[in-house]
């Protein structure tokens, strides 16, 4: 693994919070890290190619734009694959993994509504005769994500602030927050105007999209 430049370090580092929102936030970082625009987004586009860097997008609260669950079942070991497999080609299952116990395949429900999700348990237990364990998320945690990658104590600890009310965080959610859910989570793409690029996608302006962020 080839090693970071000062400025890749600094890049996957320093900004895994608080990333800018403003018309040109490459330009933003440039400017805090003595590097220009075109340096910072050639060095995101390197990291990325090698792998460092999967996305520079936003990480959204659970069971607010949506709903899911996790989910399990006892799978027989020799159909396994076939079981996992099919369990895979719901469009609403992001990923399996096996476990060692009793319900040994085990996968994430991920739909708009909680009535959708448990539509998708019912249909997976009609295809493969066996009955789903879910496990819908029931509290949540502030969980700082970020970390010091020069392993030192981070300098942003993790909030402990309480959490708004998830039923009424959900009531403040309109029809314009699924498009820019869907258009920031494959991540930012790297040019100079990216909130422009994804404001014209959910029909709507710039400004307008950097102040409902």
């Amino acid at each position: 693994m080839s090693a970071l430049t000062d400025l890749e370090f600094r890049l996957l580092n320093d900004w895994q919070r608080d990333f800018p929102l403003r018309a040109r936030p490459f330009a933003e970082l440039a400017r805090r890290l003595d590097a220009s625009e075109a340096q910072v987004l050639a060095s995101l586009a390197e990291l990325k190619a090698r792998g460092h860097l999967s996305r520079i997008g936003a990480i959204f609260r659970p069971h607010v734009l949506g709903w899911s669950t996790l989910a399990a079942v006892a799978a027989p070991p020799e159909p396994m694959e076939q079981v996992a497999q099919l369990i895979c080609d719901f469009p609403e299952v992001n990923h399996n993994y096996e476990r060692e116990h009793v319900y040994n395949l085990w996968f994430v429900v991920t739909a708009a509504s909680r009535e959708q999700v448990a539509a998708v348990l019912a249909e997976i237990h009609r295809r493969t005769g066996l009955k789903p364990l879910d496990l819908p998320m029931l509290e949540d945690y502030h969980i700082d994500l970020g970390f010091d990658l020069s392993g030192a104590v981070s300098p942003h600890p993790g909030s402990a602030r309480p959490l708004q009310d998830l039923e009424s965080l959900r009531h403040t959610v309109e029809p314009v927050d699924y498009c820019l859910a869907a258009a920031l989570e494959p991540g930012l793409p790297l040019i100079a105007r990216p909130y422009e690029q994804l404001a014209a996608g959910c029909g709507m302006s710039e400004a307008a999209l950097l102040k409902r962020i």
